[in-house]
């Protein structure tokens, strides 16, 4: 074998050999480590691999010892270690300075791992322009941020998706662009996609509009209370955003298994220039077996009608009844049953639809109309005679 070695004084020597056979055909120069035994630890063989404790590379660059690390070092304790796979840890790429770890593409930057540990997604290096940034929050949470190009220095002007241990939040930051709403937009191929749906600061859930299209209590009332607005809105300001004409209908319940038209109407809210109308359903081709109501008076007569206040607004006086009092007369008045507790001990209170009583004071009035018109007949007969 043709070799030249590279003799120490103290005796330690590296050789470059040539193959003992046919060396036209496997030309490959070893370095080999004679101090410790003959095994090549660097390898270039005819097929222009490197092999670095590897005497048969197969690829362009193989590194083959039991701890394969290749290190980049600028001789100044900074260095970027690309670590291969172990028994005693995983394939990582681990840097020992201060410093960003930056992946790009075509001469851009597409992501950044910094020093801190945070991940950013974007177009450019800097920090605050990242389309995405995954970190761990000073409580622990581990936050995705969305943030927005253009205010860099404020790192609360994203969305953050928090992770917080069984819980998730969305936090919407302090942005000028969203004026600390959350909004969900569609129509992603336009430049400006159309909102359909806000959450305010407030708390409010706006739906079809920015402006109050559902509010919901905050607690103390900001933003929702009864006397500056209110709790729910259902707005069409030209008619044309819901195809609301006079007398359509702003909010429809329907009832059943099955989905779509197939289900029945049970009630509707209907809306007009002028008023709103809240019905329950009354068509005669839902009905059977209809009778008269023959026995209004009586029934009336056994319904107890009061004046009371309820005992959380003591300085109003108002008119009604007493639920369990009004079921055995018209039960489909009452919602709930006397005295209910839940699982907790706690009172179940009953409710009652007072318009419900609407057709049987309409049955006894005209028992009542009919006698009194009998009577009037009776009395002019009298006064005839």
């Amino acid at each position: 074998m043709s070799k030249i070695k590279l003799k120490h004084s103290s005796g330690n020597s590296m050789s470059i050999a040539a193959p003992a056979t046919n060396p036209a055909a496997d030309r490959t120069i070893n370095l080999n480590d004679n101090y410790a035994g003959d095994g090549s630890f660097v390898t270039a063989n005819s097929s222009g691999n490197v092999g670095i404790g590897d005497a048969t590379p197969t690829k362009p660059l193989t590194v083959g010892t039991t701890t394969p690390v290749i290190l980049l070092d600028d001789q100044s304790s900074r260095t970027m270690e690309i670590r291969g796979g172990s028994t005693s840890y995983n394939p990582s790429i681990i840097t020992t300075y201060a410093s960003d770890l930056v992946l790009g593409t075509n001469s851009t930057e597409r992501l950044r791992i910094t020093s801190a540990g945070n991940l950013h997604v974007g177009r450019n290096t800097d920090y605050w322009s990242s389309r995405a940034t995954f970190q761990e929050d000073k409580n622990g949470r581990t936050q995705v941020l969305v943030k927005n190009d253009n205010n860099h220095a404020d790192a609360s002007s994203c969305v953050a998706l928090n992770a917080y241990g069984n819980s998730w939040t969305i936090d919407c930051g302090s942005s000028s662009k969203n004026s600390n709403a959350l909004t969900f937009n569609l129509d992603a191929s336009s430049a400006t996609p159309t909102e359909k749906v806000r959450i305010t600061s407030g708390g409010q859930l706006n739906i079809g509009t920015t402006v109050d299209a559902l509010g919901v209590d905050t607690g103390n009332n900001t933003g929702c209370n009864l006397t500056s607005g209110g709790r729910i809105y259902v707005k069409s300001n030209d008619h044309s955003e819901w195809n609301i004409i006079d007398g359509g209908a702003a909010i429809r319940w329907r009832y059943g298994n099955t989905s779509g038209s197939t289900q029945t109407q049970v009630g509707q809210v209907t809306i007009n220039s002028s008023s709103t109308t809240y019905s329950t359903s009354s068509d005669y081709r839902l009905k059977d077996n209809v009778v008269a109501i023959s026995d209004g008076i009586t029934r009336l007569k056994t319904l107890k009608p009061y004046r009371f206040n309820f005992k959380v607004d003591p300085d109003t006086t108002v008119d009604g009844f007493f639920a369990h009092e009004v079921t055995p007369v018209v039960p489909e008045a009452i919602v709930g049953t006397k005295d209910e507790v839940d699982s907790d001990d706690n009172p179940v209170y009953q409710g009652i639809d007072q318009s419900k009583l609407v057709p049987l004071l309409t049955a006894a009035l005209q028992e009542a109309i009919t006698k009194i018109e009998t009577l009037e007949t009776k009395v002019a007969a009298l006064e005839a005679a």
